[in-house]
């Protein structure tokens, strides 16, 4: 699915909203070799005279979390795979994510993202995490479950990511 947000004032910015003017970023299966051909141009773009704030945005050491759906009890609760991942994302992420809502600021004609999120500060322990509540987001339908109830959460090694070099 696929969907591009109306024009407001952060994507009418000449970088689209991106940390620097120039972001190259490397996709592949390998992580080590990513980050080592990552690695190798950071120093070769440092060389350019007026380069400046050359850096590999993404931390190489991030703790990673791998959520595994019983998709049979999920189906037998009227939930999806898909509606868990909501649910995550937006408890996470924010309602930005999953669906995008607008103020229009009446006196400047200025639209403002809003975006609805649990508080950093929440989602502090694997507890909390299993704690996310889980529905369809169809009012009425009565299908709320934690997380804890749908999926189990391991600790995983990463495989295949992106790093984005971030140059100024």
């Amino acid at each position: 699915m696929f969907y591009f947000l109306p024009a407001d004032i952060v994507s009418q910015t000449l970088n689209l909203g991106l940390p620097a003017p120039y972001n190259i970023q490397f996709v592949g299966r390998d992580l080590g070799k990513n980050r080592e051909i990552a690695a190798r141009l950071v120093e070769r773009i440092r060389q350019i005279p007026g380069a400046v704030d050359v850096r590999l945005q993404q931390p190489a050491d991030q703790p990673k979390l791998r959520f595994a759906v019983d998709r049979e009890r999920a189906v037998e609760l009227g939930l999806t795979e898909k509606d868990v991942a909501n649910s995550v994302l937006l408890s996470l992420s924010g309602s930005g994510q999953v669906q995008p809502a607008y103020w229009l600021n009446p006196q400047y004609g200025i639209q403002y993202q809003v975006n609805v999120r649990v508080p950093e500060h929440e989602m502090n322990s694997l507890a909390a995490l299993n704690q996310i509540p889980v529905s369809t987001s169809l009012p009425g339908e009565g299908d709320e479950q934690m997380l804890a109830n749908l999926a189990t959460i391991h600790p995983h090694e990463r495989s295949a990511c992106g790093f984005a070099l971030q140059c100024s």
